[in-house]
C-alpha cells in the first residue's frame, strides 16, 4: 500500500503529507522519482487487492518485510538483526496468510530465544539485547498490525472494505499535501512533528470520507458502513503519520529506507496505511 503524497521537508521544498510546511517549490529531481514510483506501484497494489487471495497476502508479506528490514537497519546489530527483525514481522501476516493462528506465536518463540542466544554472546550484550527488543518489538508492530486485512480481504465484502482502506489513505495524504502546501497555516501538533497543518490534515481526513461516501454508491448495501470506514480510515491515517514522526524523532533519522526513489523505504511510506488497516479492521469486524 504505497503512497503518492509526500515530498521532503528540507528547506526549499514543498511540505509533504499534512501539510507539512516547507519554501516555495519542489527540486524537480525529487518529484519526478516520486511520481514514477507511484505511477508504477498504485496499479500493482490495486491490482492485488481487487484479484484477493495469495496476490494479497503475498503483497503484505512482501510490503512487511522489507519494512521489518528497514526498521532493523536503523538499530545496531549488523545483518544477523535484520533477519531476526524480518521473521518477528513476518510471523503475524504469515499466520493469517495460513489461516493457523499458532504459526505466529510459535514463529515469534524460536525467534525470539534464538535472537537472545546470539545476542547475549556479544561483547556488550546489555547494548545488543536493547538493540534486538527495539528491532524485534517495531518489526512484529508493522506485521501484526498490517496482518488482519489478510483476513479482512478473504472474508464477506473483502474487495469493499480493502480499497476503502487503500484508497482513503491514498485521497487522504494527497489531499492534505495540496491544502497544506497551498492553505496550511496552523501547525498541528508543535511538539512531535511541527510542520504538519490543520488545514491540511482536515482537508486529508476529509478526502477519505469523500472514498468511503464513493464507495457507498459501488457498494450500496454496505453505504453507510463504508462512510464511517472513511471517517476512521482518514483519523487512522493522520495517527500513524504521527507516530511514526515521534519514532524518527527519537532516532534521529529523516527516512527509513531508500528503496523507493524520491520517497524513502516502504516504512516512510505505510506510516498511515498501518494503524488505517487495524482500526478499519476493528471497526468492520466490531460494528454492526
Amino acid at each position: 500500500m504505497i503512497l503518492l503524497a509526500g515530498v521532503a521537508d528540507r528547506p526549499g521544498e514543498l511540505p509533504d503529507q499534512f501539510g507539512r510546511v516547507g519554501a516555495s517549490k519542489v527540486s524537480d529531481s525529487s518529484l519526478g522519482p516520486r511520481l514514477f514510483a507511484a505511477a508504477v506501484t498504485g496499479p500493482i497494489v490495486l491490482a492485488c487487492a481487487i484479484v484477493g487471495g495469495w496476490w494479497f497476502a503475498g503483497l503484505i508479506l512482501l510490503v512487511t518485510g522489507i519494512a521489518a528490514w528497514e526498521w532493523s537497519a536503523l538499530q545496531e546489530g549488523g545483518r544477523s538483526l535484520r533477519a531476526f527483525g524480518v521473521a518477528a514481522g513476518l510471523a503475524f501476516p504469515v499466520s493469517a496468510a495460513m489461516g493457523q493462528p499458532m504459526v505466529a506465536p510459535a514463529v515469534l518463540g524460536v525467534t525470539i530465544s534464538l535472537g537472545v542466544a546470539m545476542l547475549s554472546s556479544k561483547v556488550d550484550m546489555k547494548e545488543s539485547l536493547s538493540s534486538g527488543a527495539v528491532a524485534v518489538v517495531g518489526s512484529i508492530y508493522v506485521g501484526a498490525l498490517l496482518a488482519p486485512t489478510i483476513g479482512l480481504r478473504a472474508g464477506e465484502n473483502g474487495l469493499a472494505w480493502v480499497l476503502i482502506i487503500i484508497l482513503g489513505t491514498w485521497a487522504c495524504d494527497t489531499m492534505a499535501f495540496v491544502v497544506g502546501r497551498r492553505w496550511g497555516k496552523r501547525r498541528l501538533a508543535l511538539s512531535i512533528s511541527p510542520q504538519k497543518t490543520v488545514e491540511g490534515t482536515i482537508a486529508g481526513v476529509a478526502a477519505a470520507v469523500v472514498v468511503g461516501l464513493g464507495g457507498g454508491l459501488v457498494f450500496p448495501a454496505l453505504a453507510l458502513k463504508l462512510a464511517g470506514l472513511g471517517v476512521v480510515v482518514g483519523l487512522s491515517t493522520v495517527a500513524g503519520d504521527l507516530v511514526e514522526s515521534v519514532v524518527k524523532r527519537c532516532l534521529g533519522v529523516k527516512d527509513a529506507g531508500w528503496i523507493l526513489p524520491g520517497h524513502g523505504g516502504i516504512l516512510d511510506r505505510i506510516d498511515g496505511q498501518i494503524l488505517a488497516a487495524l482500526f478499519g479492521y476493528l471497526y468492520v469486524t466490531v460494528m454492526p
